[in-house]
């Protein structure tokens, strides 16, 4: 919306006359989606001139040719949602999302049919790469009592399910201790590879948690400092990281388990 803003006003000292300013009455009959859009532009205080439905990829009442980059860059922005769970809230399950419905395709737009067939995921590759099943296993964690008791495969569902609570820990973070996407590459890492298992489950949970404050990252900011440098700096995630990664969180383990932090 600060492109929008920014294009209204670029705009507007060019304008001799004062632009028209439409209203929702001007929309009727649009789609539900584009309404919804031009609500949430109200709201933020932002008139519906021509300009501001042009920065947004609405068409204008009496026209039909929209274009623009900043409109398919806001449409990708504005292309997710967040599913809240108040069963979870309840029982103090955070993060209390529902992964199934909760999506969000940030950065995916294209800015033209050239590149049409170009990724353009803004997130780093390294989070991509570990993040990339994450939402579908926890997902599937919320049909967990579907599961047929006494079946062949029950161990490999329970690991599956501690991992997963080993995720949803690592997600855990203070306002006011924000991670570095290379520091959530780590933790999701440890969390989901098992490289946490032998300790019991709470105290795993427990080394995840806290954001920036959580004791496993404290550990590997002092152990492993290299190994969360090269998650940051290499353009995919390497073997060698990953071993450094390795090594600082079995000695973090072996260190907890003898109680020495």
């Amino acid at each position: 919306l600060a492109a929008v803003s920014h294009a209204v006003a670029a705009t507007a000292t060019k304008a001799a006359d004062e632009p028209r300013t439409f209203t929702l009455e001007d929309f009727k009959g649009r789609r539900d989606s584009e309404l919804e859009r031009l609500r949430k532009l109200q709201d933020r205080g932002i008139d519906l001139t021509e300009q501001s439905l042009t920065a947004v990829g609405i068409a204008a009442p009496g026209t039909s040719r929209v274009d623009g980059k900043a409109a398919r860059e806001l449409q990708s922005l504005s292309d997710g949602q967040v599913v809240l769970d108040l069963t979870k809230a309840a029982e103090d399950i955070f993060p209390a999302v529902e992964p199934g419905a909760t999506f969000s395709r940030f950065g995916l737009g294209s800015t033209g049919a050239a590149q049409a067939s170009t990724a353009r995921d803004v997130r780093p590759p390294a989070l991509q790469a570990v993040a990339a099943h994450l939402r579908t296993l926890l997902a599937l964690e919320s049909e967990a009592h579907f599961r047929p008791s006494g079946a062949s495969g029950d161990g490999v569902d329970l690991h599956q399910t501690r991992q997963m609570e080993c995720v949803a820990s690592a997600m855990r973070q203070a306002s006011d201790a924000p991670l570095l996407w290379q520091e959530m590459t780590a933790l999701l890492l440890a969390a989901s590879s098992g490289a946490l298992d032998a300790l019991p489950l709470e105290q795993a949970k427990e080394s995840l948690s806290g954001g920036s404050r959580s004791p496993l990252l404290l550990h590997l900011r002092e152990a492993a400092p290299g190994a969360l440098q090269k998650i940051a700096k290499e353009p995919q995630l390497s073997q060698t990281a990953i071993r450094e990664l390795e090594v600082g969180i079995r000695l973090y383990v072996k260190l907890k388990q003898a109680d020495v932090i």
